[in-house]
């Protein structure tokens, strides 16, 4: 029954944060002339390429973890390692540091993610996405609010440092 409630704790989790996700984005379409938010998409999605060559070992650390066995560390900084060399990658061609924020994000949020579920704490897995979500929506629409549109990319970067 444990079991069950997890899967379902999971399950529930991911829905309210696609649709808090869905929500800050058709919020932002609407926010933005259609450049600022193509050019936002393009780059989130630049970041989004560079996190998925770089995850080496997110469905290991899944695995290893809930066997018990000592190999995570080394899936984590072979990871790390390899989103370093993304990241520098990104940053010398687009010249935008937040995009290579966001790819570290990107990544050290996976490995957690994945680490909790191998440890099958699936309630604090549910606490995390969603308080990031949440976490996104607020630092991206705050600096928009202060700094402009630039600034979204750093807002969510922020919102992965929990």
């Amino acid at each position: 029954m444990n079991k069950l409630k997890g899967i379902f704790s999971i399950g529930i989790g991911n829905i309210f944060a696609n649709g808090i996700s869905a929500i800050f984005w058709l919020y932002l379409a609407q926010l933005l002339d259609s450049g600022k938010y193509g050019e936002l998409n393009y780059f989130v999605g630049v970041a989004g390429m560079a996190e998925i060559i770089t995850l080496f070992g997110t469905t290991s650390v899944t695995v290893h973890t809930a066997k018990n066995t000592n190999t995570s560390p080394a899936l984590f900084l072979l990871t790390i390692v390899a989103t370093a060399v993304a990241s520098s990658a990104i940053f010398l061609t687009t010249h935008r540091f937040d995009i290579s924020l966001l790819v570290f994000g990107f990544a050290l949020n996976d490995l957690s993610l994945a680490w909790l579920l191998g440890k099958k704490f699936y309630l604090k897995y549910t606490k995390i996405i969603l308080a990031q979500k949440i976490l996104m929506v607020i630092f991206s629409l705050g600096l928009y609010n202060f700094w402009g549109s630039d600034f979204i990319i750093y807002g969510m970067s922020l919102s992965y440092a929990i």
